[in-house]
């Protein structure tokens, strides 16, 4: 209890208690630690704490100056009280700086305790929230790889028309499907057969001077350009 003395004075009614609790306090090195109403009879009891001959000072002196203001009932002194006795003298029913502190107390600590709790609330929400994070995480990483899978079936997709349109394009190439590819394929073709014809025309014809294969002149050209012309020519003069 760690109290050296404890005073106890009673009165009848809150004015000679209250001019007791001022001269005591003011006539020696008290504490006060309240009061406390007695049911029913209206007496009001004062309680002091301090050093023991400060507490004998102060409830002698509160003694006098309440007997001069009202009636006063008793008064005792306890010297060096047991830590029993606590829960007596403070009691939840003495009203006083001793209850207040409790209370101021009691209010800090449940502040405390909701300030803890929010704050537990707080951290379970961020963690909550880094939870939801990591999974939209761990979904968009899915989500891509999938796409990546399903990417190459895609291009490959994708890339058959391509490879079909040019096989197209060569096949129109190579064989025409429309009129006019057919007309130019048509034209080259009869072209080549026009010069394999002539070659071949230029092949079998001969000179009809000399008649010799070996002879470069053509029919029509010039007669000079036969290699026998001199002998043809001499043959004719005579």
């Amino acid at each position: 209890m760690g109290i050296n003395a404890i005073g106890i004075i009673e009165t009848y009614g809150m004015i000679s208690a209250i001019e007791a609790a001022d001269v005591a306090v003011k006539s020696a090195n008290v504490s006060l630690l309240g009061y406390e109403l007695t049911k029913g009879s209206g007496m009001v009891t004062i309680k002091l704490e301090g050093d023991v001959a400060a507490v004998r000072a102060a409830v002698e002196a509160a003694w006098e100056a309440a007997k001069r203001v009202g009636n006063v009932y008793s008064k005792h002194i306890i010297a060096r009280p047991h830590d029993e006795l606590e829960k007596i003298i403070h009691s939840k029913e003495t009203v006083g700086p001793i209850n207040d502190e409790k209370k101021e107390k009691a209010e800090e600590l449940s502040l405390q305790n909701n300030r803890y709790e929010e704050g537990a609330s707080e951290s379970k929400k961020r963690e909550e929230t880094h939870l939801d994070e990591a999974m939209r995480e761990i979904t968009e990483l899915k989500e891509k790889d999938e796409m990546k899978n399903e990417q190459p079936e895609k291009h490959s997709q994708e890339e058959k028309p391509s490879l079909l349109e040019e096989q197209k394009e060569l096949d129109q190439k190579t064989y025409p499907s429309t009129l006019e590819n057919k007309k130019i394929f048509e034209e080259q073709g009869n072209e080549k057969q026009e010069v394999q014809v002539q070659k071949q025309r230029n092949d079998k014809e001969v000179c009809n001077l000399c008649h010799d294969p070996k002879c470069p002149r053509k029919k029509g050209d010039l007669k000079s350009a036969c290699i026998h012309y001199q002998e043809i020519r001499r043959k004719d003069s005579k």
